[in-house]
């Protein structure tokens, strides 16, 4: 269940995109009993599995979807598991440092600079941000 939102934050474009960091704790619902989470009550601490999770959210008009979610989890007194669900297809974040980036973008300049009539020339500089689909 959703313990706490500890972060979020929101770059714009088109899509947006928006970044949370969440808290999870094991719930005393089964997830077979068809309540909702809100309905159910946490676990006691020793009893309960609890986790820390990244997801992305992406928005395009009115429509959200997920990007990714990322989630460590403890179970109560064992060791902690790690999963990665990406979302095959869907734009996600990537580092700006990738080695795969600066070839693409320097090739897409120089598209530009040879088949544009502007007055100026255009280079890499810096790039603030990437996504990958």
């Amino acid at each position: 269940m959703l313990h706490r939102v500890i972060e979020g934050t929101k770059t714009d474009g088109s899509p947006t995109f928006y970044s949370f960091k969440y808290l999870i704790k094991e719930g005393n619902c089964s997830a077979q009993s068809g309540l909702a989470w809100q309905d159910c009550d946490f676990k006691d601490a020793e009893e309960a599995a609890t986790g820390e999770c990244t997801a992305t959210v992406g928005k395009r008009e009115n429509e959200f979807f997920i990007v990714t979610q990322t989630c460590k989890i403890a179970p109560s007194k064992a060791p902690i598991l790690k999963a990665y669900f990406p979302c095959i297809g869907c734009v996600h974040a990537i580092s700006t440092d990738s080695p795969d980036l600066e070839p693409v973008l320097k090739h897409s300049i120089e598209h530009f600079n040879n088949n544009t009539d502007h007055s100026h020339l255009f280079t890499l500089r810096k790039v603030k941000s990437a996504h990958r689909q």
